[in-house]
């Protein structure tokens, strides 16, 4: 990589602690129609976009439970997720506040590259006062391809009308990973619910954001 000029951020899982209010969400509502459903079933399907998860939902339980109920889960999960936010869970991730100011100090421009849809997104980033601290928001409805395709990140060298050798994305979820390497972008892993595996390809793995300006500053990309 040659000297930094973008980062791109994941939101759900890297920027705000969501994954387990999507997770909480859609096991009370699975309990109350006895759903086959477990935290395992949620991570299968971590960093799909809407439109493929709700699609997999079908493919899983349609046979089982039927069309219209498989539909008035999702819907009732998607509804109890928004009470659960705005009942104040999906918290900031730790360093979140400290890289964007480290970003901003150091004039790397920054943008949100996410499969949910804008709608969500804009909501949850305004809630945490951070929304308007990028440069750009890129999402499931700008594209016609969710991760692990990496339309989101094409489009943000696009926009940026940068070399992908001067972008670095931030990611917790192995399809968002797979869509960084699809992109030939350096990629950093930050955990959340699910750990490394051995066929991806990054930068590094650290433990939370709060770890990212050192390790851009110790291997000279900044």
């Amino acid at each position: 990589m040659t000297k930094l000029k973008v980062i791109i951020f994941d939101m759900d899982g890297l920027l705000i602690d969501s994954e387990q209010v999507y997770y909480a969400g859609s096991q009370k509502i699975a309990d109350q129609y006895q759903f086959d459903y477990t935290k395992e079933t949620y991570l299968n399907g971590l960093g799909m976009s809407d439109e493929d998860l709700y699609r997999w939902y079908h493919e899983q339980y349609d046979e089982l439970h039927g069309k219209e109920l498989v539909e008035r889960f999702i819907t009732e999960s998607y509804d109890c997720c928004l009470e659960m936010f705005e009942q104040g869970d999906g918290k900031l991730k730790a360093g979140v506040i400290e890289l964007l100011d480290f970003c901003h100090d150091r004039k790397i421009k920054t943008c949100v590259a996410s499969s949910n849809t804008r709608g969500l997104v804009e909501k949850l980033l305004q809630k945490q006062g951070i929304l308007e601290r990028f440069d750009a928001i890129f999402t499931a409805d700008d594209v016609a391809q969710a991760k692990p395709d990496p339309a989101l990140f094409l489009a943000a060298k696009e926009y940026f009308q940068t070399d992908v050798s001067e972008m670095l994305v931030l990611e917790d979820s192995h399809n968002g990973i797979l869509a960084a390497n699809q992109a030939q972008m350096a990629v950093i892993m930050i955990p959340d619910l699910l750990p490394p595996t051995v066929e991806m390809q990054m930068e590094a793995v650290l433990a939370s954001l709060l770890d990212v300006p050192e390790y851009l500053a110790e291997h000279h990309l900044i």
